[in-house]
């Protein structure tokens, strides 16, 4: 579960050769809001995300990860992505997380000195993460321009997965094709408001190295 971790003091302690490591371990998400699907529903199979409900509940999900090594804190703030064909907000989608939710998330994270990270696609989902104040903003397919005054704002991070999203596109179809686009204006946009932008790939969309990211920092 914590095997980046292990990866990053490994690398630190100079067994393996390899750059510095700021790690993540695993992203958060409530019950029923990361499925996997396809299994039998007697079969408890990995989730890839640690399952977190509840205010009290995601702040001791914060406190576990950064006792088990985590540098970041990284939360799914949405899914469901769904096209509208509103100019100012064309990519819209289903929150995870109660606002009391990721605000707790964000101030547990942020009073033990951790910086936090979100899976935000989307309108909403960036709407949300914003509104907790997190650091990084992680595909952000859907910034829009209220939205870039916010992050420009706060001192937001971007984290575009651009390959990626063409990737999945080629062989996901369904509104992925439609995303790509809409990344395309948005990206545009930052570069123009010298927004902060960190490389990554969302650790997909590649045959051969896969690297995660390079944080803002």
């Amino acid at each position: 579960m914590y095997a980046d971790v292990d990866l990053k003091t490994a690398i630190a302690r100079g067994v393996l050769p390899g750059p510095r490591m700021f790690v993540s371990t695993l992203a958060m998400a409530p019950t029923g809001m990361y499925p996997l699907t396809g299994y039998a529903w007697e079969l408890r199979v990995p989730e890839g995300v640690l399952i977190a409900d509840g205010v009290e509940g995601v702040r001791k999900a914060v406190r576990e990860q950064i006792k088990y090594g985590a540098d970041w804190i990284k939360f799914y703030a949405d899914g469901r992505y769904y096209k509208t064909g509103d100019p100012r907000r064309p990519l819209r989608s289903s929150v995870k997380f109660t606002k009391a939710e990721m605000d707790a998330i964000v101030d547990e994270a942020h009073r033990l000195g951790k910086k936090v990270a979100a899976h935000a696609m989307a309108w909403d989902g960036i709407d949300a993460a914003l509104t907790a104040h997190v650091d990084s903003i992680e595909h952000g397919y859907g910034l829009t321009d209220d939205l870039l005054d916010r992050v420009i704002k706060q001192n937001v991070c971007w984290c575009p997965t651009i390959y990626v999203g063409i990737w999945v596109a080629q062989g996901r179809g369904g509104i992925w094709p439609d995303m790509i686009p809409i990344e395309r204006e948005a990206f545009a946009k930052t570069v123009k408001r010298g927004v902060r932008i960190a490389y990554g790939t969302d650790a997909g969309g590649y045959a051969g190295r896969r690297t995660r990211r390079r944080s803002c920092r």
